[in-house]
């Protein structure tokens, strides 16, 4: 397997890790945080598919920690990254079907320093996306009335986010 966490040449900062997407439904919205943002438009997309879900290969800081990001419906995305590996096509899964890259782009086509950046701010969102507005608790602040406000993400398709601050009353009853 590829280990993850290593070095990215010509970068001494940078260090390739892996966002392994299992939930199909979080494919297009994480393709959309990496992809849709004006600092990230000219970044190589490079990604492979196995049984479901989708591997997409980025870059971080060294600061980035390997994450397991589940819920109610299993395991949503995995971050993979320093002490973590991942088989690249054409590796066959063991169910038989084979490791393949998408659109035949593969790690050894591109120049690693051109994958998407994904930083703290990346990883926060993520873990939103998968496990919702309370996973968040940085932004979750006190209001006037010290009923928290949460930050609420929402991604409606087509690269098109939602971003809604809802204050939740600490008691609602009379």
């Amino acid at each position: 397997g590829l280990a993850l966490g290593t070095p990215v040449p010509g970068s001494n900062e940078m260090h390739l890790i892996a966002l392994d997407i299992d939930q199909s439904e979080l494919v297009d919205p994480v393709k959309s945080l990496l992809f849709d943002v004006p600092q990230n438009t000219k970044t190589a997309h490079v990604a492979k598919r196995g049984k479901r879900g989708l591997t997409i290969f980025a870059i971080a800081e060294s600061g980035i920690k390997a994450a397991k990001l589940g819920n109610a419906d299993g395991m949503g995305v995995e971050i993979l990254a320093k002490g973590n590996q991942t088989v690249l096509p054409p590796t066959v899964h063991p169910d038989g079907m084979p490791y393949e890259w998408v659109d035949g782009v593969g790690l050894l086509d591109v120049d690693l320093v051109n994958l998407p950046m994904v930083d703290e701010h990346v990883v926060a969102t993520i873990r939103q996306l998968v496990q919702g507005p309370q996973s968040v608790h940085a932004d979750i602040v006190p209001a006037n009335d010290n009923s928290p406000i949460v930050d609420q993400l929402t991604y409606l398709g087509d690269g098109q986010w939602q971003h809604a601050e809802m204050v939740y009353p600490g008691n609602v009853h009379d």
